[in-house]
């Protein structure tokens, strides 16, 4: 909370999706010799922006949607996300057998430095900090 507090929230998301984006090259780059330390600090720049990127989009995913959407607009974002990762891994496997390894981490490293483009372009990237959450409609009777 500090670090958003200092940075604004839409800095911080952009910031967060950047870091992520380049987590991957440090292992696609590694010589063999170098390849722990790569891991590592890649392991390290993923995790610290993943923890800043979820804290701060889910914070703000629950501001601005009524506390009666809460549930369809977390299964909906759970779906996206979680439900193209078993499609991602059988293209990984697919990739990692037709053309090695090492060209499909590449392919993974530059195919994830995309991710931070709709953020960065987005109009969130202007906020300083969460709105209020959204009251609830009233009850229809």
């Amino acid at each position: 909370s500090r670090l958003t507090k200092r940075v604004g929230v839409g800095r911080m998301l952009v910031l967060t999706s950047i870091g992520f984006s380049l987590s991957g090259l440090p292992v696609a780059i590694a010589p063999d010799s170098m390849l722990f330390a790569a891991v590592a600090g890649s392991g390290f720049l993923a995790g610290f922006c993943g923890v800043g990127w979820n804290i701060n989009q889910v914070s703000l995913r629950q501001a601005i949607t009524p506390a009666r959407m809460q549930g369809k607009m977390n299964a909906t974002m759970r779906f996206i996300v979680w439900g193209t990762m078993p499609i991602g891994a059988v293209i990984g496997g697919i990739l990692g057998t037709v053309i090695g390894l090492h060209a499909t981490i590449w392919v993974g490293a530059i195919g994830g430095l995309l991710a931070f483009i709709p953020v960065t372009l987005s109009p969130v990237r202007h906020l300083a900090t969460i709105p209020e959450p959204l009251p609830d409609d009233p009850p229809i009777v």
